[in-house]
């Protein structure tokens, strides 16, 4: 069989997925673009002087949503109140995805290439496929979220260092960090590859950013920011008596809250956070020269989505190291393609419940199927199971290595 076969069916299986989820949005959920609206109503505020960070803020969206991000990013949605609705702004939004998942998608492809890998127009095509319409991009579009931003600079970041280029790859990290924290905890690879001078650049980058915040907003809008990130937005409530299975966060705290159902709401944050780290130094502490480095990336990225508490669209997050690897790792190929297909298919029991409904089984099938998938996404989400599926073949990958598949790949 053809190496690329399993590959392959992978990203095809995950592109349908996409597209299923794609229906769903038109044919029976509302594309409301939430994220994208507090985004784009946030940015107005702070034109008129007003202050758009909680508890001060008074949306103008349906959403009782507030802005999240640092206040100095909201800058960077200036450009789209220049047009003259939301809708509109919405979609130069989605254009701009659009592109930048194109231009990650071809980074990823040429990076594979230069990884010795065999790459034809029937990959080429399924790899953009997977960026442009795969479950996370779909997602992406619907929610209007900026993970695209973030994951074409991490693939640049990486790319960069890869080449030599510290001061770029540095800047290019601090993007996303400034952007949304948590990739903050990057800079560990920068540790790890000892690349002090990135390290440098990333912390000078993100201190000029936070100096222009203060200077544009003043310490009170910022003192709002600390309160409602470490109170209401870090979502620690919403742990207490057992995770909703319809809230569709990607994280071990899904199973731990059902566990451990009236435990301190800081548990919540601990155990992921230290989790998280302990997955990346396990990959670390296990890794050496002859190892591909693209394999600790990934690594990484996945233990920093566990670390926070993510929704399935920051799976995108993961895309240039998972297909790079699925692609060059014959060791790896297998299990990451069936973690990746798991965590395509990232619904709750209520998009179950809905598709069944239309569709209309008979003889009470519906409610046997609820049966038994409630139980199973109560706990654990298929995006938390794919991951986990990646990172339990990632463990055995570390600690047997056969030395026929080793890969050269020497990024510094």
């Amino acid at each position: 069989m053809d190496k690329r076969t399993i590959p392959r069916l992978a990203l095809a299986v995950s592109i349908c997925a996409g597209i299923a989820i794609l229906l769903y949005f038109v044919l029976i959920s509302n594309i409301e673009a939430a994220d994208f609206q507090r985004y784009y109503f946030a940015a107005k505020q702070a034109q008129a002087g007003d202050p758009f960070i909680k508890p001060y803020a008074v949306p103008e969206t349906d959403f009782n949503m507030h802005y999240v991000y640092p206040p100095i990013t909201v800058f960077l949605f200036y450009p789209f109140t220049l047009l003259p609705n939301w809708e509109l702004a919405l979609a130069t939004h989605i254009i701009f995805n659009v592109i930048f998942a194109t231009i990650t998608a071809i980074l990823t492809i040429k990076y594979i290439r230069s990884q010795g890998t065999d790459l034809n127009r029937v990959d080429e095509v399924l790899i953009t496929g997977a960026f442009l319409v795969g479950p996370h991009a779909v997602m992406t579009y619907a929610h209007g979220q900026v993970t695209y931003w973030i994951a074409l600079m991490l693939c640049i970041g990486y790319i960069f260092l890869n080449q030599g280029d510290e001061v770029a790859s540095g800047l290019a990290f601090a993007f996303p960090a400034v952007l949304k924290i948590f990739p903050a905890l990057f800079g560990l690879w920068f540790l790890k590859k000892r690349t002090y001078k990135a390290v440098g650049v990333a912390i000078a980058s993100g201190l000029v950013a936070v100096a222009l915040s203060f200077l544009a907003f003043g310490v009170e809008m910022h003192a709002s920011y600390v309160e409602y990130i470490a109170s209401e937005r870090s979502r620690l409530h919403w742990y207490h008596g057992g995770l909703n299975p319809n809230i569709p966060l990607v994280t071990p705290n899904r199973a731990l809250s059902h566990l451990f159902p009236d435990a301190p709401g800081i548990m919540f944050f601990l155990v992921p956070l230290f989790g998280g780290l302990a997955i990346i130094a396990f990959a670390y502490f296990k890794d050496d020269p002859t190892k591909p480095a693209i394999v600790a990336f990934l690594v990484t990225t996945i233990g920093i989505i566990l670390s926070t508490p993510s929704y399935p669209n920051y799976l995108l997050l993961t895309y240039f190291p998972l297909l790079t690897t699925i692609y060059t790792d014959p060791q790896l190929r297998v299990s990451l393609c069936t973690g990746l297909v798991v965590a395509s298919f990232s619904v709750g029991p209520e998009e179950i419940a809905n598709v069944l409904g239309l569709i209309g089984l008979p003889f009470g099938i519906e409610g046997i199927i609820m049966d038994i998938v409630t139980p199973i996404l109560t706990v654990a989400s298929p995006g938390m199971i794919g991951l986990a599926i990646m990172l339990g073949s990632i463990v055995v990958f570390y600690v047997d290595r056969s030395p026929m598949t080793l890969l050269q790949d020497n990024p510094r």
